[in-house]
């Protein structure tokens, strides 16, 4: 009786395969919208982060509070890329902006 403690049951590992499957679906959303970022000119940079701006308003004016925690964590991440440092000054207050908004 004690020699099945340590071991997961099916039904709790299928359900840490489900999480662990969506977790990585979530990391591969986020990650592709944040690659397709570093090939964007100034200009095409600031109006997809308006564009997100948006779409976290309209996320949480329609009470869809994980899309608009999504779309924040998304902003959040963008701060952490400093390859175009003459640019940073620029994105910061435009993410911080958003960041505001939530």
């Amino acid at each position: 009786m004690g020699s099945d403690r340590g071991k997961p049951t099916n039904t709790g590992s299928a359900v840490s395969e489900k999480v662990r499957t969506r977790l990585e679906e979530l990391d591969d959303l986020e990650g592709g919208s944040q690659k397709e970022l570093l090939n964007l000119t100034q200009q095409d940079y600031i109006s997809r982060i308006e564009e997100l701006n948006q779409s976290l308003k309209d996320a949480w004016a329609s009470d869809q509070k994980v899309k608009a925690l999504k779309i924040v964590i998304q902003c959040s991440k963008l701060l952490s890329d400093t390859t175009v440092i003459q640019f940073y000054p620029s994105k910061f207050v435009l993410i911080t902006d958003i960041l505001d908004t939530f």
